[in-house]
């Protein structure tokens, strides 16, 4: 009584934070802002100490990098925040101890995997670097604290073959593994291991290439009793036998459906090489994706896909009794136990369902209690997400298929179905766990549907397998049964058909089908002409290509055409918006453009087109998937006439929708990862401007009337809609307005107006705002000569100096202001002065010694004094002749530069620094006309050489190097000139 009081307690105790947190929600909005839903998360990674104390996650922090937080569970207070910042993006890490730590991070300018050993033992952090070159299988070896289990290659020692190695974590750090156990030596002949941590057993993995075998074998660690598992035949093209753990001393389990329609649980007897013939577990409705053993052999649970989450079912009536309990707490969301203490006394416990968009707890077995430590997500915290509705829909020949209706949960309800199928198609399936796309529609007042057709998986062989080759035939049968279903419920005024990869064929087909039911499609990265999917190119015309294809869409024949859209552009009545990622090699761009094509030919309806130019099937950063979720909803609200600014939206949801549509149109004027379409851009803002006055938009609207002149009028709607912005304090504005007057652009002519402005902007800490600031401030001075524009300069962008300590805008931007020729000497002394207090300079630069002009070759991208070597001395050089003898040499690549060294005002130690300015012009050397204008500083010691290098060449070009020391002097110039 006292476990389900306890429980019940909890139960009343969530509820009691829902009730409190929709309080919150009526003041925070309906809307869910598009940067809530696609995001990195804000805590993740939670994993407690060997002794349970003490528990570790990932926290998010500015920048997208993350610290790694640690949690005294006693009182559940942060008792350690380990920085990151400087090392790179952490990915995952590991207790090595009760006080150490193996973090593993990608770095933030190679890219390449950091292995960090944190020791937080004593007052102060330590950390080492581990070495990467080794695949690491138990940071805690057997559970000894600092014992780490790896193995690795031995090429270094002249053999391909991998060993495996036991090894104090300490002198792995040092990189000395010569006080290594080897528990299994390259005598082996092993090229990889695996560790089963519950039965402590090794399996080693070895190709052989000649036979074209993969042989398994195992042993108990530390014993050299090694045995033959399983020999793969690699070219025998039947399903192989795949083990997914130990389940006896002698036997596997394995998940296969060899015999069965569901994947079933099988044992394989190691001995005979059989598998055995009584099934172990079978779910005659579900796959099993996963199954555990206790280490007598006997099955503890399985795991399956059930209504879409995942369900554990235990064997033992304890574990049973236990996570029925846990599940009743947390009713419509799947429970994971993602870490446990040595003893499993403390359980951390991940939930994750439809409205719950993921939340870390941790459970307590002795004392029965779950208390809850973190969201993944805190902004979704203050909103109500859409509860999934689960349908079972029976089709026209009586199968069973399943689909999840969302709708609304607020007072914004455009009474619209969104028919959303799903990629892949076979053996891709929809979940019930939060699902941010459907989020961000219900939340704006849609409602979604999901179908698991034929050809999804976790249903059985046969349903799979029944959608092979069924595009645009069965499976939209499917979806269209669960529409019929829904309908018969309830009618929608609006029904639209959405989906990405193959869910974007199928919204175009649905809509082909049914053109009276369907009033817009959304097509994302699809699949538009199947014949293409076979000859998109050479590589994909091979026999193994076309057979996986096959597997998929069915065997190729001319027919083809009948079931492609591009093909059928004719029947599409609907509006449809078309988008694709230009490096797509998956659904190929060329497949997205053929079909806006054959739509535009026939001119039925509406097509839109959005190019992301450095998007793959997908995007890369969350910025795409930001963009791609606003022109969606966009193109609804226009092509359904939706009119959300004259609903009745509290200020919260006038505010998100209002920085949405500034997000859409901003991406199509001036991100570089979509296609510029300043039309669209300047629609959208016209748009946001008859709903929403603010200082951001109207500087974007005068910026795109300015751009686009037609007559006078233009002119002055544009100056008077920076003029607005600048007024409300929009410092882009206040820049942009600068520029005109000082530049005198459009005809204007107002030097009170431009010293009035500068002098109100300021800096903030973004770096590129504060380029632009700077750069104001210095073309303010270089128009006016005006202690307006010299003030600042020494009062704040000494500051932004002081943000950022590396970057190529910094060196031209220092330079332009040390070199200002206007500048008087008074003016110039405050500013040298600060200068050579930041970095430290305490010589001047009189003369250069010793240049070294000529053609160089650059061997290493790191730029350091060894990475350079001159190839040719001289001014004057053939480019095509000079780059074609490079490529014959390897040669990465070339770079025009003098080497040097310098004289100094005084007596020179090494210790000694100073600064050298530079600036680069190039001119057509037929014209004259100039073309390139960059500064650059070089600051280093007094016994050093120097070198300055370009590396943008071209033919025909002339270039002229000049060099000033810090008191403005010039003390060299050099001319290349660069010939056809």
């Amino acid at each position: 009584m006292k476990i389900i009081a306890l429980i019940f307690s909890f139960c009343l105790l969530i509820s009691s934070l829902a009730n409190a947190q929709e309080q919150e929600r009526t003041e925070t909005g309906q809307i869910i802002p598009v940067e809530s839903l696609y995001m990195n998360a804000d805590s993740s990674l939670f994993k407690i100490s060997p002794n349970g104390q003490l528990i570790g996650f990932s926290a998010k922090i500015e920048g997208g990098f993350r610290n790694l937080q640690v949690i005294d569970v006693e009182s559940n207070k942060v008792v350690r925040n380990i920085g990151l910042k400087n090392s790179g993006y952490m990915r995952d890490f590991d207790w090595v101890s009760n006080d150490r730590v193996l973090i593993t991070l990608t770095d933030k300018k190679s890219g390449k995997e950091v292995r960090l050993l944190v020791d937080f033992s004593g007052d102060k952090l330590v950390s080492q670097r581990l070495p990467t070159d080794v695949t690491i299988h138990s940071v805690r070896h057997e559970q000894q604290d600092g014992i780490v289990l790896i193995s690795r290659s031995s090429v270094y020692q002249g053999n391909e073959h991998a060993q495996l190695l036991t090894i104090n974590i300490d002198e792995f750090a040092k990189n000395q593994f010569m006080t290594a156990n080897v528990l299994a030596g390259t005598e082996l002949g092993a090229d990889a291991f695996i560790y089963d941590t519950l039965f402590k057993k090794i399996i080693s993995l070895t190709v052989d290439r000649e036979s074209k075998t993969l042989e398994l074998r195992y042993a108990d660690v530390g014993q050299d009793n090694w045995q033959r598992a399983i020999l793969y035949d690699l070219e025998d093209e039947t399903d192989p036998i795949i083990p997914v753990g130990f389940a006896g001393e002698h036997k596997f389990s394995v998940i296969s459906d060899r015999d069965t329609d569901t994947k079933a649980l099988r044992i394989y007897d190691i001995k005979t090489g059989q598998l055995l013939d009584d099934i172990a577990y079978e779910n005659p409705d579900y796959d099993l994706i996963d199954a555990q053993f206790t280490t007598a052999g006997e099955l503890h649970s399985v795991t399956y896909i059930q209504d879409g989450l995942h369900y554990t079912e235990y064997f033992s009536e304890q574990a049973r009794e236990r996570y029925a309990r846990i599940r009743e707490a947390f009713a419509h969301s799947t429970v994971s136990v993602v870490s446990s203490s040595d003893d499993n006394r403390f359980q951390i416990l991940y939930t994750n369902g439809s409205t719950d968009s993921g939340f870390y707890y941790l459970f307590d077995s002795h004392e029965q209690i779950i208390r809850p430590l973190e969201a993944r997500f805190d902004d979704l915290q203050n909103y109500i997400l859409s509860a999934s509705e689960l349908l079972r829909v029976k089709t026209a020949d009586g199968t069973e298929i399943e689909a999840y209706l969302n709708r609304p949960q607020g007072s914004i309800d455009h009474n619209t179905l969104i028919v959303m199928p799903h990629g892949g198609p076979i053996g891709v399936r929809d979940y019930d766990y939060f699902n941010p796309d459907v989020q961000f529609l219900t939340s704006r007042g849609f409602s979604v549907l999901r179908v698991n057709f034929r050809g999804s998986s976790g249903f059985g062989k046969s349903f799979t397998t029944q959608g092979v080759g069924q595009f645009g035939q069965l499976i939209e049968d499917d979806i269209t049964a669960a529409v019929d279903q829904v309908l018969a419920r309830k009618q929608f005024k609006n029904i639209c058909a959405a989906g990405n990869s193959y869910g974007a064929y199928s919204a175009t087909m649905l809509a082909m089908r049914q053109p009276q039911r369907y009033g817009c499609v959304i097509a994302g990265f699809g699949i538009f002409d199947l014949p293409l999917i076979f000859n998109a190119s050479n590589y994909r015309s091979t026999d193994d290509y076309r057979s996986a294809v096959s597997d998929v869409v069915g065997e190729y024949h001319k027919s083809l055409t009948t079931i492609s859209p591009a093909y059928r552009a004719n029947e599409l009545k609907a509006p449809i918006l078309i988008y694709a990622g230009y490096l797509d090699e998956i659904a190929d761009y060329e497949h997205s453009w053929r079909m806006k094509l054959a739509v535009e030919a026939y001119g039925n309806n509406v097509v839109e087109f959005i190019n992301y130019t450095t998007a793959s099937h997908g995007h890369k950063t969350w910025w795409g998937d930001r963009h791609e979720a606003v022109a969606k909803y966009d193109f609804l609200v226009r092509q359904l006439h939706l009119s959300p600014f004259r609903m009745q939206l509290i200020e919260a949801d006038k505010s998100t929708l209002q920085n949405e549509y500034e997000l859409l149109a901003d991406g199509f004027v001036n991100s570089p990862r979509v296609q510029r379409n300043l039309a669209r851009g300047k629609a959208t803002y016209d748009y946001l401007s008859k709903h929403s006055k603010n200082a951001t938009n109207s500087y974007h609207l005068g910026q795109l009337t300015l751009k686009d002149i037609t007559d006078d009028r233009d002119i002055s709607r544009g100056l008077a809609l920076l003029e607005e912005s600048a007024k409300q304090g929009n410092q882009n504005a206040i820049k942009g307005l600068s520029k005109i007057y000082i530049s005198q652009s459009y005809g204007t002519s107002s030097i009170d107006k431009a010293k009035a402005l500068v002098s109100k902007l300021t800096y903030e800490g973004r770096a590129k705002y504060d380029i632009d600031l700077a750069n104001a401030y210095i073309d303010c001075y270089q128009a006016f000569a005006n202690s307006v524009c010299v003030q600042p300069l020494v009062d704040k962008l000494i500051g932004v100096f002081a943000l950022y300590d590396d970057g190529e805008w910094r060196n031209d931007l220092l330079s332009r202001i040390m070199l200002l020729p206007t500048m008087p000497e008074d003016d110039y002394q405050p500013l040298r002065a600060k200068f050579e207090d930041k970095f430290e300079l305490t010589m001047t630069a009189t003369k250069i010694i010793s240049p070294k002009a000529g053609m160089y070759e650059q061997r290493d991208e790191a730029d350091d004094q060894t990475a350079m070597r001159i190839m040719k001395a001289g001014n004057t050089f053939n480019l095509k002749s000079f780059n074609d003898t490079a490529e014959l040499l390897g040669i990465m690549s070339s770079a025009i530069a003098i080497e040097f060294n310098v004289n100094f005002d005084g007596y020179i130690t090494k210790n000694e620094r100073a600064s050298v300015f530079y600036q680069w012009e190039s001119f057509d050397l037929a014209t004259g006309e100039a073309l390139k204008n960059d500064y650059g500083i070089l600051i280093g010691y007094g016994n050093s050489t120097w070198r300055v290098k370009r590396t943008d060449l071209e033919p025909n070009t002339r270039w002229k190097l000049t060099l000033y020391n810090i008191a403005r002097q010039e003390i060299y110039s050099e001319e290349f000139t660069l010939l056809p």
